[in-house]
């Protein structure tokens, strides 16, 4: 059961993080060590959507940890829902591999433009 929850928590997660990022032009920053907040209106979200997120990710994801979203390089949404050192559990690459084949099919599909110099 608690490999479901990981699961299903490490895709909702990478879904976010992909639907989240924007080409270049949207941004008037780029984050390097320190990222900076927005409203998440401001940048184009709807604030009301993030907040049913996190009301389901509390009653329905007891084993997720964090939720951050960015967009167009602003932390649009934070959540930390554990915050003991032993809670905490590798993810090794299950995300890196989620996010890799979303932001692929984004970039395929036209969704994000490619960054001169990183693809």
């Amino acid at each position: 059961m608690k490999k479901r929850y990981f699961f299903i928590s490490t895709i909702f997660l990478s879904v976010l993080l992909a639907l989240s990022v924007a080409s270049s032009d949207e941004r008037d920053y780029w984050p390097t060590k320190n990222w900076k907040p927005s409203p998440p209106d401001k940048q184009d979200l709807d604030s009301k959507t993030l907040t049913n997120m996190n009301v389901y990710i509390n009653e329905n994801l007891p084993q997720t940890s964090s939720v951050l979203v960015v967009r167009h390089g602003y932390i649009v949404f934070a959540k930390y829902y554990k915050r003991n050192k032993e809670d905490l559990r590798t993810l090794w690459s299950v995300t890196k591999s989620i996010t890799s084949a979303l932001i692929g099919i984004a970039l395929e599909e036209g969704h994000i433009q490619q960054i001169s110099g990183l693809l």
